[in-house]
């Protein structure tokens, strides 16, 4: 699976890809300044940070404004934060125009509602945990019932045809038919939230060659998967400890048959054998003011990994690179963030340590890749005099293993951009700098099967003026989204 989170300018980028990395083992996570990248990607992540409309101007300005509305009309879409309020037709923060996909205009808090009956005043913004209700309920035992069903059916065809003859076509077809259904019951026992539920998943899938079916590769899965979630302050802190079950299928692409040719070396492949990759997980998050703590447990069977093997005996030189299921694997993470507000600085370090327990075979046997491996970001705003914004930000990896690769040596970076608007923010200048010491290089070595290949990373220092004018900087109801856009919002 491959998940992109749109870089437009704005938006705290890499906590949002360290925690995606945390929660989606297995998955592609990329962050992207690409329309193309967006467009492929299975999932996209629309984050936001700031003012909405900062975050508009920074949209519109990225030239990825286009892309982000294809994605939210044809695929899962997680909008966070100033992202998620970009989603409606208007904010009383700046008076600004949003995207206009959902109906509604994002309001401040009325005062009334930010004050308890018992006189308490609640923070704007909420850093914390709070219990959110499915709209299906029904109170019970002082407590409250949720439950909910949902069924899907898809069909996927590959047709893949091999002018040159030098590898098989393919004509496969994956029918599947899944149903699910979900009980959840919630209660307050004075300050402690809790919540139990269970979802059960029935898939049904039928594989299909040149029209006919194949029953070793069709399958069917029942799962049961049973949750529990413990929440409530401690002292002027807020702790929440959660146990989950769930599972992550493999995509069609990597249900595939056919075999593409990269090079006379190389050729790569589906596997229609796949199995899911059943997750437990158990996590412990704490939040006091500006600083959390997320300690992440996870328990992996059957995962999924990229991995080069022999094509065949008749052609020992080439190597086949395809998806296969690893053996059952462990992996801890833990990050704290500190992220307070200081004046015209704005200041967030976090640091991440991840340790697992990851099976792989290498050239002298079976080995645990189990050595820690840390990451730490200090990224650093500045709100400057004359309208100037300043970032510094600095990102640093230690050694250590991830999945298959091993780092033999740790990495750090930093970059620095300086932004200015002008012309009412009809003109914007940009100038940044990426890897200044040209200190990023790192040695990896990669076990994969049959090839073991170490990689030197290539540094070099980068410097990027942007210069951009908006012509049409008029508010008009034919500019962005487009007049189109609300009759397109009734399909």
């Amino acid at each position: 699976m491959k998940i992109a989170i749109v870089d437009y300018g704005t938006g705290n980028l890499r906590s949002v890809g360290q925690a995606v990395k945390a929660v989606a083992d297995g998955a592609d996570v990329l962050v992207t300044q690409s329309s193309a990248e967006i467009d492929a990607a299975d999932r996209v992540i629309f984050p936001g940070q700031g003012a909405m409309g900062d975050c508009m101007r920074c949209l519109g300005e990225s030239g990825l404004k286009d892309a982000v509305l294809r994605a939210l009309a044809s695929k899962p879409v997680l909008a966070v934060c100033i992202g998620m309020q970009m989603l409606f037709e208007r904010s009383d923060e700046n008076d600004c125009a949003g995207l206009g996909l959902m109906a509604g205009k994002v309001i401040r808090f009325p005062e009334a509602a930010l004050v308890r009956a018992n006189g308490e005043r609640l923070k704007v913004p909420q850093m914390g945990w709070n219990t959110v209700t499915q709209r299906m309920a029904h109170p019970l035992w002082n407590g409250n019932v949720s439950l909910g069903s949902e069924f899907t059916h898809s069909s996927r065809k590959n047709l893949y045809v091999n002018t040159e003859g030098i590898l098989d076509n393919d004509n496969s077809r994956i029918n599947e038919n899944a149903v699910s259904a979900f009980l959840e019951y919630s209660r307050n026992f004075g300050p402690l939230q809790a919540q139990a539920g269970v979802r059960y998943e029935h898939l049904a899938s039928g594989y299909y060659e040149q029209g006919r079916r194949i029953d070793e590769q069709s399958r069917t899965y029942d799962n049961v998967f049973p949750s529990v979630s413990l929440s409530m302050p401690v002292g002027k802190a807020q702790v929440q400890l959660a146990y989950s079950g769930s599972i992550n299928r493999p995509s069609y692409y990597m249900l595939r048959s056919n075999v593409t040719y990269i090079n006379r070396y190389t050729y790569e492949s589906g596997n229609p054998m796949l199995k899911p990759t059943l997750m437990n997980r158990l996590t412990l998050n704490t939040s006091y003011k500006w600083i959390s703590l997320n300690v992440n447990y996870t328990h992996l069977r059957d995962g999924l990994l990229y991995q080069s093997t022999q094509y065949s005996a008749e052609n020992p030189t080439i190597s086949m690179v395809t998806f296969v299921n690893t053996y059952d694997t462990d992996r801890l993470y833990a990050t704290l963030t500190l992220a307070p507000t200081i004046g015209i600085w704005s200041p967030q370090f976090s640091a991440m340590l991840l340790k697992q327990w990851f099976p792989v075979d290498t050239p002298d046997g079976q080995e645990n890749f189990g050595h820690p491996m840390g990451n730490f970001s200090w990224n650093n705003h500045f709100t400057l005099p004359k309208g100037f914004q300043l970032d510094i930000d600095l990102q640093a990896d230690t050694r250590g293993d991830n999945e298959n690769s091993r780092m033999l040596e740790g990495a750090w970076r930093a970059d620095v951009s300086l932004y200015k608007s002008f012309l009412n923010e009809r003109l914007s200048l940009q100038l940044q700098g990426s890897d200044l010491f040209e200190s990023s290089q790192a040695r990896i070595t990669l076990f994969s099967g049959n090839r073991l290949m170490t990689l030197d990373q290539e540094t070099r220092r980068q410097f990027r003026l942007t210069v951009r004018y908006k012509f049409n900087a008029a508010k008009n109801k034919y500019k962005g989204t487009g007049a189109g856009q609300s009759q397109k919002n009734r399909m």
